[in-house]
């Protein structure tokens, strides 16, 4: 996973989280790009802490393989009516089936329906578990955890710490300080690098809040918290997850400035934040290999609809 070099690195000068009543309480420090000291505190009930979505189911190819054969077997019946016998073999990750007896014609339509099934069952399984296909780099596919799902589900469960910090960064403030707030906070969370993407990328993946409560993420984890906060604190405008070959950033509608690194969309420039960290920087600053995939055009898009206002405290 890239990590930016930097001698200005992303660090929680304190954190610490502790339990009262039915509360979880939460406390942070941090420094920003420009070396000034923030402290955030806020606290969440503990049934929105731990609330459907907090925990992350992982995608495993054996267990795909299991329901799409459970699904093909289904079939067995109405094929023997129709005089078509359906053998499945199915062991671990490698899954195969047959068939025969009927007439040509009547093999060819059923085969085309198992290919339907089997693609269905396959796509209903990952959405069980809130992951997605994903067209990777070099024609290579891959499942992912679905990262804009996250986000948008995990929108609630953020509004004690947006309205946390809509009370430091209020209205007034610029909206690239703000970002860099935000960008800021998010950098300095501990960083959990994630294995090399392969056929998945959900190795080390948690959601907004699970991230919160182990104060640790890797990229993915901590794009899919800012995009969620982001869409709480600016519920329109473009906003988008980057995805690069071996990396994830975030992607804003923003005034670039001199040295901003963007990209151009079918929605206009967006301006690429480096979320991960460890390096505290701001807005439109990024690493050298991310630098490098996004001038060889190695990076795709994900869109974050714009989102119904939720109540943020002033």
């Amino acid at each position: 996973m890239i990590c930016m070099s930097s001698n200005a690195v992303a660090q929680q000068t304190q954190f610490y989280k502790q339990e009262i009543g039915n509360q979880l309480h939460f406390f942070y420090s941090w420094d920003d790009h420009e070396d000034k000291r923030y402290s955030l505190q806020y606290q969440v009930t503990k049934s929105l802490a731990f609330r459907h979505f907090t925990d992350f189911v992982r995608y495993t190819p054996e267990t795909a393989q299991l329901h799409i054969a459970h699904a093909l077997r289904s079939q067995t019946e109405a094929m023997a009516s129709a005089g078509i016998k359906l053998n499945v073999n199915h062991q671990g990750r490698q899954l195969s089936y047959g068939i025969s007896g009927g007439t040509q014609a009547i093999q060819t339509q059923w085969l085309e329906t198992l290919a339907n099934i089997r693609q269905t069952a396959f796509e209903d399984y990952l959405s069980t578990i809130n992951h997605t296909q994903f067209e990777g780099f070099a024609n290579v596919p891959m499942v992912k955890p679905d990262h804009v799902k996250f986000a948008t589900v995990s929108r609630e469960m953020l509004v004690p710490l947006a309205t946390a910090m809509r009370r430091q960064i209020p209205n007034y403030v610029s909206k690239r300080k703000q970002i860099n707030y935000l960008l800021n906070f998010v950098q300095s969370i501990p960083y959990d690098p994630l294995t090399r993407r392969t056929h998945t990328t959900t190795e080390a993946f948690s959601p907004p809040m699970s991230m919160l409560r182990q104060n640790l993420g890797d990229c993915d984890s901590k794009a899919t918290l800012f995009a969620s906060l982001m869409r709480l604190l600016y519920p329109a405008g473009n906003l988008a997850l980057v995805i690069l070959p071996d990396h994830a950033l975030i992607g804003v509608s923003l005034q670039p400035g001199p040295d901003d690194l963007t990209v151009d969309s079918e929605r206009g420039k967006l301006v690429l934040l480096e979320v991960a960290g460890p390096a505290v920087v701001s807005a439109g600053i990024v690493g050298d290999s991310t630098r490098k995939a996004i001038e060889t055009g190695q990076y795709k898009i994900e869109w974050v609809p714009s989102a119904a206002a939720l109540d943020i405290e002033p």
